[in-house]
């Protein structure tokens, strides 16, 4: 069975997307909030819906009968699903703890952007049934809900500094896990894992240069190793590698 997936570019006054679910004909609708089970490997492109609203459509298939031989990817799967759970919560504290309206919506959108991530892992967790570590789930959402708290009384340069620092890491799972995919000889999701490390980045770039003129940053980026001269990946935005010649990023 083929089910399409439509995610809405409308946004809600929370900054929400709506997300419709075909299948076979039948259209459900749900808040991009929240956790929508997809099966299997997918596909997805950009297009608009008959009112001109931009949409993303996924298509998804069946699990596949293989199991993921490789232990390390496994706990990497388990623990990027649960840990982008702790991001997303973390950001709803950091978007309700700025004033700046436009700092509000970018990071809205960025919260967004890690529920999209979930999904995304889930499905290829699924793929190979791979079960949710519940452990990884419970630790991870009172982490991202203790993170999300501490925005509104720790000030307005830690959140933004400790995200980028966050999200720099980030960026590697990704092509970490597509590098294990590979040494397997598996393909199909070095897109998907490419982009969602590009979206990483991206995130990281954009708290960088909301603070890069902070005159504690260059005391912050001595402790914490990461700030207008240090990164935990290698990649430059402005100079990208294509997918194929993206296993140059992050090699250890």
């Amino acid at each position: 069975m083929i089910a399409g997936i439509w995610e809405l570019s409308s946004l809600s006054s929370r900054g929400t997307r709506d997300l419709w679910i075909v299948v076979q004909g039948m259209v459900f609708s749900k808040k991009a909030s929240q956790e929508v089970i997809a099966l299997g490997n997918h596909s997805s492109f950009y297009g608009k819906t008959n009112d001109g609203t931009e949409a993303k459509k996924s298509f998804v298939t069946t699990p596949s009968n293989k199991t993921l031989q490789h232990p390390q990817l496994i706990q990497l799967l388990k623990k990027a699903y649960s840990a982008e759970k702790a991001a997303a919560y973390a950001y709803q504290g950091h978007a309700g703890s700025v004033r700046n309206p436009l700092q509000k919506i970018a990071i809205r959108q960025i919260e967004e952007d890690e529920w999209n991530h979930r999904r995304e892992v889930l499905a290829i967790m699924q793929h190979y049934g791979i079960e949710l570590s519940r452990w990884y789930e419970v630790r991870y959402a009172i982490i991202g809900k203790i993170i999300s708290g501490s925005c509104y009384v720790i000030g307005w340069f830690m959140p933004f500094f400790f995200a980028g620092k966050l999200e720099s890491g980030n960026v590697c799972e990704y092509f970490r896990a597509k590098q294990y995919f590979n040494s397997l000889g598996t393909c199909e999701f070095d897109q998907v894992l490419y982009d969602m490390g590009i979206k990483e980045k991206e995130h990281e770039v954009y708290f960088l240069t909301t603070i890069k003129n902070s005159s504690v940053l260059p005391f912050f980026e001595k402790i914490f190793s990461w700030g207008r001269n240090k990164s935990a990946n290698n990649i430059d935005l402005n100079k990208k590698y294509p997918v194929k010649e993206s296993e140059v990023y992050c090699r250890k």
